[in-house]
């Protein structure tokens, strides 16, 4: 199903980018200032560290189609930047200066690292999503949300050692995009589903800061499963308001608008249902 991009996402992209950017400026703050710095920089990452995973989210949604002149351009002018920079700040060294020429090999930049493998990978992707019977597919998003997201969260046991900044993590979002685009009906209030950013928030925050305060350093350890559903209401909120074409393909009936205190649950659960 081809979806047809409308404003609602690109200022999506736009508060992903200034959240990203938040969130790097508050890394900067002395945290063995005070508990109230302490606490300002987990807030900061419960509300922003989303914004990565919400770019994977559009890029499943739309889908992503290989183009390997793109991606050369794009390997050409990260190379460009790296030698600049790493020029800039005066690191000569032999191995700098190496893994400045191959920064998508050397995962110098790892969001860059794992993009590039993402494209490679996406028209497998893609057709493993178009042919993968709805039932199929729920159980294997649920399955990567248990390895993935879950199993790291409750036993701090991360299975790939990447703090989900990593293939795996890209993957599964993407595979969520692409359930989303196929079976996302997008019927419920905004203002319910907005419910969702700070109910999760508030989770991922208190989890967070209380482990902080309680061990005296940052603590982000329950952003990992809520990390990959706390946009979700957000970008289901703006999939409702784009417009009947976007849906044209879907053959689900309506459904009757969901009560608040359900629709949290239902729109953070999207991925293994249509709202």
């Amino acid at each position: 199903m081809k979806h047809e991009r409308s404003s609602n996402f690109e200022l999506l992209r736009l508060l992903c980018i200034f959240g990203i950017l938040v969130m790097h400026t508050f890394a900067g703050i002395d945290t063995a200032a005070s508990p109230g710095n302490m606490l300002a920089n987990v807030f900061a990452n419960s509300l922003f560290n989303t914004g990565v995973t919400c770019f994977i989210l559009l890029s499943g949604y739309f889908g992503i189609r290989f183009d390997l002149k793109k991606l050369i351009g794009l390997d050409l002018m990260v190379i460009f930047f790296t030698v600049v920079g790493t020029v800039a700040l005066g690191d000569f060294g032999v191995k700098d200066l190496i893994k400045s020429c191959i920064p998508v090999l050397s995962r110098r930049y790892w969001f860059i690292t794992c993009y590039f493998v993402l494209c490679i990978l996406a028209p497998f992707l893609n057709q493993m999503a178009e042919r993968l019977e709805r039932e199929h597919f729920r159980r294997l998003l649920l399955l990567l949300l248990l390895v993935f997201s879950l199993i790291p969260t409750v036993t701090t046991y991360d299975v790939m050692q990447d703090a989900g900044k990593g293939l795996a993590h890209f993957v599964m979002i993407y595979l969520l995009g692409r359930y989303l685009a196929r079976y996302h009906t997008g019927h419920c209030s905004k203002k319910q589903l907005l419910l969702g950013i700070t109910g999760s928030t508030a989770l991922i925050f208190c989890a967070d800061g209380a482990l902080t305060l309680h061990q005296g350093v940052i603590y982000s350890t329950f952003r990992g499963i809520v990390r990959s559903l706390l946009f979700l209401p957000l970008f289901c909120c703006c999939c409702s308001s784009v417009s009947s074409r976007c849906r044209a393909g879907s053959s689900t009936a309506r459904r009757p608008m969901c009560s608040p205190s359900t629709c949290w649950i239902r729109s953070s659960a999207a991925c293994w249902d249509a709202i």
